[in-house]
């Protein structure tokens, strides 16, 4: 057991075997559904020959016990373990990716998930989502009671505020007759109950109805349903595609532009609750002022009528756009910097670009980086070669370091603690901030990089940071009145209280930095915010920044001032903070900008 969960015993040779993606269909619940959707992706699949088709293992477990006779209290037989079993026999056969042929059995999802070692779909909020993108503001659900008491489709659509209703308790009658009495039975479904339901629906105001029971799938395939509904075997269909191969090449090969660009709204649609959502969105709401949703239908249309106004941009105009007034970029201690003068010296440029000292290169393992540093200083010693690059990097208007640290080492007497001790005496005799980023594990994936290169995605979170030594360092600087100004970033959630507790310590001079990387998200962010609020620093802190390397990340700024205005909102209403708009509005400005520019330029 851990954490109540049962963990299936499966060998790692059994989910690596498989070549290629495999989907598994955990069926038979009831088997027409399963049958449906077996069919449909079959269909649906571009295929000249038998060897184009998608590689499906199906289980069809008709013996599970009812999944709604157990939701709703009328049978005591579960059937989580017929279902995780099955689960694990599709893995075995070489599955990679599970789909759930029936709606009620997602009241189960987390359990299972949390339980197998594949991706398990989620069709209840595939299919939200999909309704939202589409146009739907209010979604009627035709479900079973077990789908409708479990709250399934319920949850999913106030997870990405999309309004629901369920038809009245007689049209709810006539549904379950329908799936239970009818469809399941081999009979022609009675039209009749069925137009009672929508009509119910259509009352209370929905715009569009989930078919969200698979076995009402059938209902429109026989009866040629209209637009009016959105069918989720349907939507399981095409994310199980979806799942079980985008090429490479659509991603960091050499496709062609705009077929990556489609491929890449295909899968926007699906990711709810996710920031690339919204960044995507924003980021063509405010440099393109198109406020479509990116789908697959809407992307020729966007593609055009972006390259059309890109002809009016370039990196600059992109950048004034945003009102962006300082720029750092992030360099090596060996940059010659040739292009940050070039800019410098340019009258026409509005914003500053200044350089970042990176010197991760040299508290590594990378012999030859730390010669040629030397060589090129004239020197045989490593500290003095970094303190005369950030020498150079100082006149040219270095204002911040930066090092990135999968697991931060401060242990007196090794060479890394001397070296990050005569640095952060160097940046506080330059007055340049340092940033410490801490927790990433880079490249897990030897394939990916190995095809790709580095930095494709394989990277993961890491152990929390040892606050002993981390704040051993901090102490050293600070004993000799010589820490500079300091930026604690973290990966893994779990060191929220441990930096911003460490910021309370060596206030002024430390500060808690923003959500950062996987914490770059709705939940991450005020995580963060409430950390900082709850230790009193959240007025002083420096925000948000943005370190994603491209031109048009910048409303990410954005996301994160309604992330903000929205919490210090919630306070407000619960009597927690006066309606005082002036006090509040000043504090967002300086969060969002001036007091990270006081600090930085202290």
């Amino acid at each position: 057991m851990m954490g109540g969960v049962r963990m299936a015993q499966i060998t790692p040779e059994q989910t690596t075997k498989a070549i290629h993606p495999v989907l598994g269909i955990m069926g038979g619940l009831g088997p027409a559904a399963s049958c449906y959707l077996y069919q449909m992706i079959t269909d649906h699949t571009p295929a000249q020959k038998d060897q184009d088709h998608i590689d499906i293992v199906i289980s069809s477990r008709a013996s599970t016990p009812d999944r709604t006779a157990f939701i709703v209290g009328k049978s005591k037989d579960d059937p989580f373990d017929v279902m995780e079993q099955d689960g694990i026999s599709l893995v075995r056969y070489g599955a990679t990716v599970l789909a759930i042929a029936c709606n009620t059995a997602h009241y189960f999802y987390d359990r299972l998930a949390a339980a197998l070692p594949v991706p398990v779909l989620n069709m209840p909020r595939l299919t939200a989502a999909d309704a939202k993108a589409a146009g739907c503001h209010k979604l009627g659900i035709l479900a079973t009671d077990g789908t409708l008491l479990a709250e399934t489709y319920q949850i999913a659509c106030r997870d990405i505020g999309l309004e629901w209703a369920a038809p009245g308790e007689q049209a709810q009658k006539g549904i379950m007759s329908i799936i239970y009495d009818e469809i399941k039975q081999g009979k022609r479904v009675d039209m009749q109950l069925f137009n009672a339901a929508v009509d119910d629906l259509h009352a209370q105001g929905c715009d569009m109805a989930v078919l969200g029971c698979t076995e009402l799938s059938l209902v429109k395939r026989d009866e040629h349903l209209g637009p009016f509904f959105i069918d989720s075997t349907e939507v399981l269909c095409k994310h199980a595609m979806r799942a079980c191969g985008v090429d490479e090449q659509y991603i960091t090969g050499d496709a062609p532009e705009y077929e990556k660009f489609q491929k890449w709204a295909e899968v926007v649609p699906q990711l709810v609750g996710c920031p690339l959502y919204h960044w995507a969105h924003l980021e063509l709401q405010r440099y393109f002022e198109i406020y479509a949703p990116l789908t697959p239908e809407t992307a020729p249309a966007i593609w055009e009528e972006t390259k059309e106004k890109l002809k009016a941009y370039d990196a600059v105009s992109l950048l004034e756009k945003m009102n962006v007034r300082v720029l750092c970029t992030t360099d090596d201690p060996a940059d010659t910097l040739e292009w940050h003068k070039k800019i410098a010296a340019d009258p026409t440029i509005p914003f500053h670009v200044l350089p970042s000292f990176r010197p991760d290169n040299y508290l590594g393992g990378n012999p030859e980086a730390k010669r040629a540093l030397c060589e090129k200083y004239g020197t045989d010693s490593l500290p003095e070669a970094l303190g005369k690059a950030l020498d150079y990097f100082c006149e040219n208007g270095c204002k911040v370091s930066d090092h990135g640290f999968s697991r931060f080492a401060y242990i007196p007497g090794t060479k890394q603690a001397e070296l990050l001790h005569v640095l952060g005496k160097a940046y506080h005799a330059h007055g340049v901030a340092m940033q410490l980023h801490l927790g990433p594990i880079r490249n897990q994936n030897p394939r990916l990089l190995a095809e790709v290169g580095p930095d494709a995605g394989g990277d993961s979170v890491g152990l929390t940071t040892d606050p002993f030594q981390l704040g051993a360092f901090l102490g050293d600087l600070a004993r000799e009145n010589s820490l500079p100004n300091t930026i604690l970033y973290n990966l893994n959630p779990t060191d929220n209280a441990v930096l911003s507790t460490m910021a309370v310590n060596f206030a002024p001079k430390v500060q808690f930095g923003a959500a950062w990387w996987f914490n770059d998200t709705i939940r991450g962010m005020r995580r963060q915010i409430d950390e900082l609020m709850e230790n009193g620093l959240l007025a002083k802190s420096v925000g948000m920044l943005t370190d994603s390397r491209s031109f048009s990340s910048f409303p990410r700024h954005e996301y994160y001032r309604r992330i903000l205005c929205q919490r210090l909102g919630e306070l407000v209403e619960s009597g927690q903070y006066p309606a005082d708009e002036r006090t509040l509005g000043q504090i967002v400005e300086n969060i969002c900008g001036k007091n990270a520019a006081a600090f930085l330029y202290s």
